[in-house]
């Protein structure tokens, strides 16, 4: 099992670093659309979208940067537990030193909590939320002296099986629920404001024939560069598939589990794909 445990954990460090960079992604094109929309509601005559209020709201907070806070900390505990898996098969490079693993769980915690005061709702049930974020703690954590490879899996599984749970409502199933339909609305009102911008233009007998062609170019050119939800949507499929694969580790059979972490490094590519072009989009 030692070439699968190694192909995993290198998977689970690619993921760690993809996320990391999709969030930042994510979060620059929510902030700009929400730029966009006060912009063009000045513009127009609109109403101005209301600034986000509520109990544990952060002035400026976006729900991308909130969820990243979320994921960051739990894909690291992924990460290293990606580490101690491979660790437990034979000698591995050294590494960063391990993080802390109650840090990252009150780091996900706090930024679970900053999430669902944005969302001014939970996705969750309380025994989800608890189960997902002591999962973190759990996969962060060194196994006991002498604990066996198949054991370690064993023991570990059910918190896998929890953290993906959690970070798969904190994504969002798919664009009618979590982070997916939050943007998903944010593209949404970005995509009115602009079509009621065009309409003013249209009125607007300064705006001349040659600017209304370049502001209708402006607009169509926004619309292409908005990101598409493939990037979260290759996330959910990521954590979809790990279980499976962290599963199969333990179950003897070589050959079995050497294709369920090849179907799990194949969604990780698709992930790493969809994030080099949300980076294009962006920049």
């Amino acid at each position: 099992m030692s070439a699968a445990a190694v192909q995993l954990a290198s998977d689970l460090a690619e993921a760690d670093a993809a996320i990391e960079r999709a969030v930042l992604g994510i979060d620059q094109f929510s902030r700009m659309n929400r730029r966009e929309a006060a912009a063009i509601a000045y513009a127009t005559g609109g109403r101005l979208p209301a600034p986000r209020r509520g109990a544990g709201v952060v002035a400026g907070d976006s729900a991308a940067e909130a969820a990243g806070a979320v994921l960051e900390p739990a894909f690291e505990a992924l990460a290293e537990h990606g580490r101690r898996l491979a660790a437990l098969t034979g000698p591995v490079p050294p590494g960063p030193p391990p993080p802390q693993p109650a840090v990252l769980r009150r780091q996900a915690e706090e930024g679970l909590a900053r999430y669902e005061a944005l969302l001014r709702r939970s996705d969750l049930t309380p025994a989800a939320r608890e189960a997902g974020l002591a999962a973190i703690a759990t996969l962060a954590s060194a196994p006991a002296a002498g604990t066996e490879f198949s054991a370690f899996i064993t023991e570990r599984q059910a918190a896998v099986e929890a953290l993906a749970s959690l970070l798969r409502a904190v994504i969002g199933a798919d664009e009618r629920s979590g982070l997916r339909a939050v943007l998903a609305a944010e593209q949404a009102e970005a995509r009115r404001g602009r079509d009621a911008l065009l309409a003013a233009a249209r009125r607007d007998p300064a705006a001349g024939v040659l600017g209304r062609y370049a502001l209708f170019h402006g607009v169509m050119r926004a619309e292409e560069e908005q990101p598409a939800d493939e990037v979260l949507a290759e996330a959910v499929r990521v954590l979809a598939a790990l279980p499976a694969a962290h599963a199969a580790l333990a179950e003897g059979d070589p050959a079995a589990a050497a294709q369920r972490v090849a179907a799990f490094s194949a969604a990780v590519d698709r992930l790493e794909a969809a994030e080099r072009e949300l980076a294009r989009a962006a920049y």
